[in-house]
């Protein structure tokens, strides 16, 4: 039924929407993506990926990510991409002298850092 209901245009775009909030809160970097497309219940097409940094400049674009995932990983915690496919990747490295670093570390870091919590969370709930 989920599946299914994921074919409406209307309900991508208000799954996306939500995605796209969550994820800028937990990695605390603004994310927005123009459009999501699930078609034949297990490719996912995302087009117009932005990720801004720290100081809202353009970090990273991509123009479309396709994937094809397993659909029954979608009814458990760990989901299964098979294969992701990144067409016209942009990143944009910049020193930013008053942390004495670049743009692209503390977003690594974070994404690190979700990855690590995650981890030790699924720890926790096996014992």
């Amino acid at each position: 039924m989920v599946i299914v209901a994921l074919q409406i245009p209307y309900i991508q775009t208000k799954v996306v929407a939500k995605a796209t909030e969550i994820l800028s809160e937990t990695i605390q970097y603004p994310v927005s993506i123009k459009s999501v497309n699930i078609s034949w219940f297990d490719r996912l097409t995302v087009q117009g990926l932005e990720i801004k940094d720290m100081k809202g400049r353009d970090m990273i674009s991509v123009r479309k990510i396709t994937a094809n995932f397993k659909v029954r990983s979608l009814l458990y915690k760990n989901k299964v991409i098979e294969e992701a496919t990144i067409y016209e990747p942009d990143i944009k490295i910049m020193y930013d002298k008053d942390i004495d670093d670049i743009n692209i570390n503390d977003f690594i870091q974070a994404i690190s850092n979700f990855n690590r919590k995650k981890k030790e969370k699924n720890i926790y709930r096996q014992t």
